[in-house]
């Protein structure tokens, strides 16, 4: 659990010690309803409560998915490079001299770019570039493997890396919304919460020991 997490936890577990200490004695209820916690007000507080859980499982849940969407990238950059670098590799091998075909396939700009983004948009332009070629480059390629096959098998690990990056983003955009909404329920159940210890402390004057079931000392 993160620092972040235990914090958040910390907050809804301060509120549902005081709200769940009010509705638990009537004579805190009593005691308070003189200061308006009447039975709406307490149960604004109970779905305040439940809002602020609720959220947290699902922000919760945003965050392990975007941490699952993570490790799908690297698991799929991983193959998409190798089979980016093995095709470079061959071509510039195969192809060493004729400067033509290397542009066409996009060989001509040094090594692969180490962005993810500008990786894809090389790794496409090579692949294309193989899938365009004269034939007789395409028969060159063949002649060490790289026919239509296997190009086709290689260009689908750049394309699933272009598919697990795009969840990526999805997931990541996600869990950045989610941030404010709950934000904004915390906030709101802080609110609730520290008004009700503030006039619990002047309500409960005369029995203080019932402070504790609020989380309050005496």
């Amino acid at each position: 659990m993160s620092t972040l997490t235990r914090t958040i936890a910390a907050r809804i577990h301060r509120a549902e010690i005081a709200i769940t200490g009010l509705l638990s004695d009537d004579a805190i209820m009593a005691a308070l309803e003189a200061f308006g916690y009447t039975a709406a007000k307490r149960t604004d507080g109970v779905n305040l409560l439940a809002s602020a859980n609720a959220i947290l499982v699902t922000v919760q849940e945003a965050r392990a998915a975007q941490l699952a969407a993570t490790q799908a990238v690297k698991d799929a950059e991983k193959l998409a490079r190798t089979a980016y670098a093995d095709l470079a590799t061959v071509a510039r091998t195969v192809l060493k001299g004729n400067a033509a075909a290397l542009a066409a396939l996009n060989l001509d700009k040094g090594p692969a770019p180490k962005g993810t983004a500008a990786f894809l948009l090389a790794a496409d332009k090579l692949f294309a570039g193989a899938a365009a070629a004269p034939q007789t480059v395409k028969d060159t390629l063949a002649g060490v493997g790289y026919n239509g096959t296997k190009l086709a098998s290689e260009q689908a690990k750049i394309a699933a890396l272009h598919t697990a990056n795009q969840a990526q983003e999805q997931a990541k955009g996600t869990s950045q919304n989610l941030t404010p909404e709950q934000e904004r329920i915390l906030a709101e159940l802080d609110s609730y919460t520290t008004q009700l210890r503030k006039l619990a402390r002047i309500a409960l004057r005369a029995t203080p020991q019932l402070l504790e079931k609020l989380g309050m000392k005496a």
